[in-house]
């Protein structure tokens, strides 16, 4: 199954791109190769796209230490809500190697699914990545996590039947 088809990001700045692969494991690849998993501490992205699979934005939106990753509710939201669409997936690194998501992880996962509730906004998944590419965990995917069905979210944003 195609999570988000294969997107060219130019970054803020530069004239370097950034092609967003189409799988849940390609972007822990690319994540991989643009250093962004292997930071020392752990670090929070958002990667926004709409329901046509297009990306909007791939942002970092927490930075902490070897083992706790603390995230600002209003940072994370902020930038989904500014992105221009409303479907999301959270994704984090484990610089220990662990690959397993930890309590911390879960209670995370179970905050942002609230919050983006509140906000009418689409949390698809929160993935964790190791400094090894084609390593994660998909919270979604191994059933830590379910998300709500796009539908309902939305028929429930705007008073309809979903």
């Amino acid at each position: 199954m195609t999570l988000i088809k294969r997107t060219r990001l130019v970054l803020q700045g530069t004239d370097d791109e950034l092609v967003i692969p189409d799988t849940k494991v390609g972007i822990a690849q690319a994540l991989h190769e643009w250093g962004m998993s292997n930071s020392p501490q752990e670090c929070g992205w958002v990667i926004t796209y709409d329901n046509g699979a297009r990306v909007y934005l791939v942002a970092e939106v927490a930075r902490g230490s070897v083992h706790h990753l603390p995230i600002h509710m209003p940072t994370l939201l902020s930038a989904v809500l500014t992105s221009g669409t409303d479907r999301f997936m959270f994704i984090h690194n484990h610089p220990s190697g662990e690959l397993r998501p930890s309590t911390a992880d879960l209670e995370t996962t179970e905050q942002i699914a609230e919050a983006a509730a509140l906000c009418g906004l689409y949390f698809d998944d929160h993935l964790i990545l190791t400094r090894e590419p084609k390593r994660l965990y998909s919270l979604a995917g191994k059933g830590d996590y379910i998300p709500p069905k796009y539908r309902e979210v939305v028929a429930e944003r705007y008073g309809g039947a979903a």
